[in-house]
């Protein structure tokens, strides 16, 4: 993949980077940790792109060491910002088992196993169609795995922000558009992240 390309980038990859840190950090309430497993997952994709032949895995280092851990970065913190103002972490995990959480993560990071095997050359292809299912897919099971505990006001409001976020990036992701794909969840996340900053100001004040 030329250098070029990252800013040309038309997959469904770059919505999966952004999507998977965000879920991460959702289900283990860890800014750290969530950041720290994407940097080494991050550096096993590079270390890929440096083996694989595009056709099966089609990464730029760029992709792997830059844009995909920036686009990650930016969702989990928006959701820690919108924690820190509202004290939805602690609700979350007094509301909802830790292995709830990990399974409605494990199910989300399991769904983006399945684009590899499709190859790199078939994902771009078909990846309006992937980012709408997997969306979709996304929201059904957050709001399922999340339903039982619902009815507390701040996991419910933690829960629709969350699934919000998701919802945004898919409509950038999946719409059929000449533009990069990485720009545009790269927007809907600076624009997620810059206003959870504004709410935590404002919760501040």
């Amino acid at each position: 993949m030329a250098a070029g390309d990252f800013w040309r980038e038309n997959s469904v990859y770059p919505f999966v980077h952004s999507v998977v840190p965000a879920a991460l950090y959702f289900a283990t309430r860890r800014v750290a940790l969530a950041l720290l497993l994407m940097y080494v997952w991050e550096t096993v994709e590079a270390t890929l792109a440096l083996v694989a032949s595009r056709a099966t895995f089609g990464e730029h280092a760029a992709d792997s060491l830059i844009g995909d851990p920036l686009v990650g970065a930016l969702g989990i913190g928006a959701l820690a910002l919108l924690d820190a103002a509202y004290g939805w972490a602690a609700a979350v995990c007094d509301a909802t088992p830790l292995a709830t959480r990990l399974l409605a993560f494990a199910y989300i990071a399991g769904l983006s196993l399945a684009f590899f095997p499709l190859g790199a050359e078939r994902v771009v292809r078909l990846r309006p169609r992937l980012v709408a299912a997997y969306g979709v897919a996304i929201v059904l099971i957050g709001a399922l795995m999340y339903a039982p505990a619902l009815r507390a006001p701040h996991v419910a409001a933690a829960v629709a922000a969350w699934l919000a976020l998701v919802a945004a990036l898919t409509l950038a992701g999946a719409v059929s558009r000449p533009s990069s794909v990485y720009v545009r969840v790269a927007a809907v996340n600076g624009v997620a992240f810059l206003a959870a900053l504004i709410l935590f100001a404002i919760e501040q004040l």
